[in-house]
């Protein structure tokens, strides 16, 4: 195929990000992630027991398969959904591991990080190749309470981009914490005080968090206001996880179900993070799902994000404008190129997708870090404005 190749022009604009953010323009143009959507009732795809004995409590998606934690026991598995089936353990770390979920590393592999009932205020790191806690820290703002969600949304503290781990307490709170120290960046409280939100992930646009007691997710926007609830078939809540076009949810009844949440379309970058050599290239590659039940024309395109933050969305590469065929997923290969002046730093890319070629206003979207390193020899000057106000990509259908 013929390679199309775009760059991204400047634009000197800001976006800041909380746990979403709403669309604005400048100058009619937009210059942020596209506000969440309303959402339809949710639906069950399908549902499969629990591989734990007692009590389905933590749920994490590794990019092939779950891991299932029991609340009581101390079983950790890796499981199957689609065949019901156990494919490798780690059990006995901790007798009540609540909420997981999954780090994953550029390289391959990664780290479940686990809340735990047996410490107050702790999050631990598992190394489950080895089966062995191998970090963790302890969160002071949760005092005697418990962590009982888990998962990782992007964020820019103004000199980098990074994942930090979002992380729902028994007070009420949801807590962003820098996984390399715990310090936390920011906090609010969606429900009353008293309630722990049981469960968390993050699709893209906002948190799914689990209500125990009424046996609900609620989607959580930046507000902490919720936007939509499901219905949850697992009765009280507990894990709930992101696979990139699905969330999975488990509780009381010992199943785990997959939901449709009413997106019609799903946008999902299979690769976490990659890391590339300034003046090098790699490839990401990006899914995107027909979740209706009739053909869908599709818009898919991909903007990218400075290491301090700023937006460039005046050029973005358009990398896909298919009709796609009902519940068909298709994967676009993207080079990412790399100009040798490029900084060491993270940034950050975004993919969208947009429903009845609904360009620029995204239905879904999904982000990838981007680390960029110097090769031996190559001297970046610190703060040099010509270098900080040029796009470090340019970007090519494979």
């Amino acid at each position: 195929m013929k390679h199309i190749v775009i760059s991204l022009i400047t634009l000197a604009v800001f976006a800041t990000f909380g746990f979403s953010s709403s669309i604005t323009y400048q100058h009619g143009v937009a210059i942020g992630p596209p506000p969440v959507p309303e959402l339809p009732t949710c639906t069950i795809v399908s549902t499969v027991p629990s591989p734990v004995g007692d009590y389905s409590m933590g749920l994490a998606w590794d990019g092939e398969y779950l891991w299932v934690s029991d609340g009581f026991t101390g079983e950790l598995y890796q499981y199957d959904f689609d065949n019901a089936a156990v494919v490798g353990n780690c059990n006995g770390l901790d007798g009540s591991l609540r909420d997981l979920t999954w780090q994953a590393l550029d390289d391959g592999g990664g780290y479940l990080w686990a809340g735990t009932w047996s410490q107050a205020g702790r999050v631990n790191q598992i190394d489950v190749e080895a089966c062995a806690i191998v970090g963790g820290f302890n969160i002071p703002q949760m005092g005697g309470n418990h962590c009982h969600g888990a998962a990782w949304q992007y964020y820019n503290d103004g000199s980098e981009w990074r994942y930090e781990l979002i992380l729902g307490e028994e007070g009420g709170d949801i807590y962003r914490a820098n996984p390399s120290d715990g310090t936390i960046d920011q906090n609010c409280t969606p429900y009353n005080p008293g309630y722990d939100p049981r469960g968390l992930a993050w699709d893209g646009f906002g948190i799914w968090a689990g209500y125990q007691d009424l046996g609900e997710v609620h989607m959580i926007n930046e507000d902490c206001n919720a936007l939509t609830v499901c219905t949850s078939t697992t009765v009280y809540q507990q894990g709930t996880t992101w696979d990139g076009h699905f969330l999975y949810t488990t509780g009381s009844t010992n199943t785990i179900a997959k939901v449709d949440v009413g997106y019609d379309v799903t946008v999902n970058i299979v690769e976490q993070g990659i890391t590339v050599a300034a003046g090098g290239q790699a490839t990401i590659h990006v899914e995107v799902l027909n979740h209706t039940n009739d053909p869908l024309p599709i818009d898919g395109w991909l903007d990218a994000y400075l290491f301090n933050g700023n937006w460039f969305a005046a050029n973005p590469l358009l990398f896909l404008s298919p009709t796609l065929p009902p519940g068909i997923k298709i994967t676009v290969p993207v080079r990412v190129n790399i100009p040798g002046i490029a900084p060491a730093a993270n940034y950050l890319l975004a993919a969208s997708a947009s429903a009845n070629n609904g360009y620029p206003d995204a239905t879904h979207v999904d982000h990838v870090r981007v680390t960029v390193t110097n090769p031996p020899g190559v001297v970046i000057v610190d703060g040099d404005e010509s270098i900080m106000n040029v796009v470090p990509f340019t970007l090519s259908l494979e």
